[in-house]
C-alpha cells in the first residue's frame, strides 16, 4: 500500500503516504493462515482442529488442560508450558482468573472481503468519513477488496444487501461489491488482560487485547507478542536461560499493547463523531498532517511498527556508564543483522570498527566462552547508519532488537548480562 486517503462527507482532507520501510503488505486472512500453518508444519508442529480447551489447571511445575474432541468425549494434555492464543473469548485467561479490562464501543460493525468494481485504488486504503459513520475500502489480492462499516445498533445479521448500501450511502458513488468470500457482523471492543503472563501460561494476541480495526493493528500485534515470547521460551525450554528472562515477556509486551489500544481508540473515535465542531477540528488535523513531512513519517512509522521499543531495565547491567542508550530496545537495521548472519536462540554480539582492536579478541572470547547463547560476527561492510565513531559493539537479541550498545570499556556488562540472562552454572569463573 502506497497511502491511506481520508475523506469526510466525501470530500477528500489528507492523505498519509508510506515509504518502503513502512508500507503496509495486505492479505487475505486464509492467505495468512496458510503460511503459518505451513511453517508450523516445517517444524514438524500441527494444528487439532475442532480440540476445544474447556479448563486449565496451573501448577508451579506444569499445566493441566481439559480438552474436548471433536466427538465430544474428554481428554487431558499434561504441559510443562502454555500459551493462550485463543481469542477474545480466551478460556486460558478466564481460567487463571485474568481481569480482561476495557469497555465495548456502542457502534455494531460489519466486516467482509468482496469483489468490487468502481472508483477504487489499487495501491491505497481509502476511508470514508460522515456524519452516517465510516466506510473503509481496502484492495487485496484477486481484485478483491476489504470492506468495512457501522451499521445501525439494531440490525441482526450481516449481508451483502446492507453493505452495498451503506457503500452507496458514504463512499464515492458507482461502486458494486459481489461475490463475498466472507463477511461478519461485530462489536468492537477496546480491552487489555491485566496481566499477559501467570505462572507457567502466557497470553498472546486477542487473548491478550482486543481493539478496533483501524491502522490494521490486529493481526501485527499478536504476531508481535508471539515473536517477543517464542525465543526467550525456547531458550528456557532448551536450558540456556533462566525462568527470569520470562518475567520480560509482560513487561515488554504489556506496555505496547497499551499504546496500541490507545492509538486505535483515538483513530476510531475521530471515524465516528457526528457533531458538526468535531468533525471540523479532525478534518484539519487530517490536512495539516498531510502537509508535514515529520507528522507524516511519525505516523507512518507508528502504524508499521518502526517505532516499537523495549526497556532495557530488567537487566542492571545494561545501564552501564559506557553504555550509549540511543539505539537500545529498538530493531536493529535488518538489511545489516542478514549481512552478520543470525542463529535461532541465540544473541548476536556484532562489533564495528578496527579488527585488530584489543576489545575485538575480548568480543570473541565472550562468544566462545557462551557459545551456547552468543554468536559473534565482526561487521566489515561499511555502516554509516550506525553512527560508530571508533570501535563499538551491539548486542542484538534474537528478535532483531538492541539489547546494548557500548564501547569497548562496557564488554564487561555484556559477559555480566549474559550471566544475569543465562544459568550462572554453565559459565562460573569465567574471566573476559
Amino acid at each position: 500500500m502506497r497511502g491511506f486517503q481520508y475523506f469526510s462527507s466525501k470530500k477528500r482532507i489528507g492523505r498519509l503516504r508510506f515509504e518502503a520501510a513502512t508500507a503496509p503488505l495486505c492479505l487475505p486472512q486464509n492467505i495468512t493462515e496458510e503460511l503459518l500453518t505451513n511453517a508450523l508444519r516445517d517444524v514438524d508442529g500441527g494444528v487439532e482442529w475442532e480440540h476445544t480447551v474447556t479448563d486449565v489447571d496451573a501448577g508451579p511445575d506444569g499445566v493441566r488442560l481439559s480438552v474436548r474432541r471433536p466427538d465430544g468425549s474428554g481428554m487431558t494434555v499434561d504441559a510443562d508450558w502454555v500459551i493462550g492464543a485463543d481469542g477474545a473469548h480466551s478460556t486460558v485467561r478466564s481460567a487463571l482468573g485474568i481481569d480482561f479490562v476495557g469497555d465495548t464501543y456502542p457502534s455494531l460493525f460489519m466486516l467482509g472481503d468482496f469483489r468490487a468494481a468502481g472508483d477504487l485504488c489499487r495501491d491505497e486504503v481509502r476511508y470514508f468519513q460522515s456524519p452516517g459513520g465510516i466506510l473503509v475500502i481496502a484492495p487485496l489480492p484477486g481484485n478483491y477488496h476489504r470492506v468495512f462499516v457501522n451499521v445501525p445498533r439494531d440490525t441482526d445479521a450481516a449481508s451483502l444487501a446492507m453493505i452495498q448500501q451503506l457503500a452507496d450511502l458514504r463512499g464515492p458513488g458507482g461502486i458494486q461489491l459481489s461475490d463475498p468470500q466472507w463477511l461478519t457482523l461485530f462489536q468492537a471492543h477496546r480491552r487489555i488482560s491485566a496481566s499477559m503472563r501467570a505462572g507457567r501460561c502466557f497470553l498472546i494476541g486477542d487473548a491478550a487485547h482486543v481493539h478496533s480495526v483501524a491502522g490494521g493493528q490486529g493481526l501485527n500485534t499478536g504476531l508481535q507478542d508471539a515473536h517477543n515470547l517464542a525465543w526467550k521460551l525456547a531458550m528456557v525450554v532448551h536450558g540456556t536461560a533462566g525462568e527470569a528472562l520470562l518475567s520480560t515477556y509482560h513487561s515488554e509486551r504489556h506496555r505496547i499493547a497499551k499504546q496500541v489500544v490507545r492509538n486505535t481508540d483515538v483513530q476510531t473515535r475521530a471515524w465516528l463523531v457526528t457533531a458538526p465542531w468535531k468533525a471540523q477540528v479532525r478534518d484539519m488535523a487530517f490536512g495539516i498532517a498531510e502537509r508535514s513531512e515529520t507528522v507524516q513519517r511519525h505516523i507512518a512509522a507508528t502504524m508499521a511498527g518502526n517505532r516499537l521499543s523495549y526497556s532495557p531495565g530488567k537487566f542492571p547491567s545494561l545501564s552501564g556508564k559506557h553504555r550509549h542508550p540511543g539505539r537500545v530496545g529498538t530493531v536493529f537495521p535488518t538489511d545489516i543483522q542478514a549481512v552478520a548472519g543470525t542463529a535461532p536462540h541465540r544473541f548476536l554480539l556484532l562489533t564495528l570498527g578496527n579488527a585488530d582492536h584489543p576489545a575485538e579478541s575480548k568480543a570473541r572470547r565472550i562468544a566462545e566462552n557462551r557459545c551456547d547463547v552468543v554468536q559473534h560476527h565482526h561487521l566489515t561492510v561499511p555502516a554509516p547508519r550506525l553512527l560508530c565513531s571508533s570501535w563499538c559493539y551491539y548486542l542484538i537479541r534474537p528478535d532483531g532488537f538492541v539489547a546494548a550498545h557500548g564501547s569497548a570499556a562496557g564488554l564487561p556488562d555484556i559477559d555480566k548480562t549474559l550471566r544475569e540472562i543465562t544459568r550462572e552454572s554453565a559459565v562460573a569463573g569465567r574471566e573476559v
